[in-house]
């Protein structure tokens, strides 16, 4: 689910789950908020050996890396993404 294509060595995979569970936990923190809808959460995941920012894509379901290329629709996803 993280990794469909197998890009990634174990270390990075564990780090993008454990970005995802920390996002978990955090929101058990400002739950009321996220039901109020109030504020929201994105996961981020930073990739040291390109130094290449991701954004987790719930609809995608999986990091894709923030570039010139797809920064629009990243921008149109958080926007319009409700828990």
């Amino acid at each position: 689910l993280i990794d469909p294509e197998d890009k990634y060595n174990d270390k990075d995979k564990l780090s993008q789950i454990n970005t995802l569970q920390q996002l978990g936990n955090a929101a058990t923190y400002i739950a009321g908020a996220l039901r109020r809808r109030e504020t929201d959460l994105h996961g981020m995941w930073f990739e040291l050996e390109n130094a290449d920012m991701y954004l987790f894509s719930r609809s995608r379901k999986r990091f894709i890396v923030i570039n010139e290329e797809n920064f629009e629709e990243i921008v149109h996803d958080v926007r319009n993404w409700r828990a």
